[in-house]
């Protein structure tokens, strides 16, 4: 996770927060729907910030997501 402004998305922190998976969980995928859910535990200093999450794969891409804790 990296810190960004809520409305333009730019990075304001230098360094990345570690998302670490939530107990017995991570990233799963439901073949029946074709749905991936990764489930993680996120750290007091997140509220009232907004965070961009980045998920690399092994085939070398890149997914961004967006969010806003309160």
């Amino acid at each position: 996770m990296t810190r960004v402004d809520c409305k333009t998305h730019a990075p304001i922190a230098t360094a990345a927060i570690n998302s670490d998976t939530a107990d017995n969980s991570g990233l799963t995928y439901d073949s029946s729907s074709s749905i991936y859910t990764f489930v993680w535990k996120t750290e007091k200093q997140m509220a009232d910030t907004c965070q961009m999450f980045t998920l690399l794969l092994n085939d070398g891409s890149d997914h961004l997501a967006y969010f806003q804790f309160k």
